[in-house]
């Protein structure tokens, strides 16, 4: 059964290193059998459908991204999250973090 995962890349597009065109990722990953591909803006940040586990999906995207784009650092990270880790990211933000966001712009790492 496929499930829905959010795949964060450490390291791409930042200071003009690591380019990585979503459009391009996109690409690559459907060619890797995952489905419902989705990317945000020139983040790094994808959410994807597989019916595979965590590991596997960030060892498949890991492993692809040398062989497809001219990266700067050959070891570019993945995190891959379901949506009950994400959730419980969320869930245990610190109090106040992100309560505000048209003042506030907060990021969780």
């Amino acid at each position: 059964m496929k499930k829905t995962y959010l795949a964060l890349l450490r390291g791409v597009n930042v200071g003009g290193k690591n380019r990585v065109p979503m459009a391009e990722l996109r690409e690559r990953l459907e060619r890797l059998a995952f489905s419902n591909v989705k990317t945000y803006l020139a983040s790094g940040n994808v959410i994807l459908d597989s019916d595979r586990r965590p590991r596997w999906i960030r060892e498949q995207i890991e492993r692809a991204l040398p062989e497809a784009f001219d990266l700067h650092d050959e070891v570019v990270k993945v995190l891959v999250l379901s949506r009950d880790q994400l959730e419980a990211v969320i869930d245990d933000r610190p109090e106040g973090f992100g309560d505000h966001p048209e003042t506030y712009h907060s990021d969780a790492v």
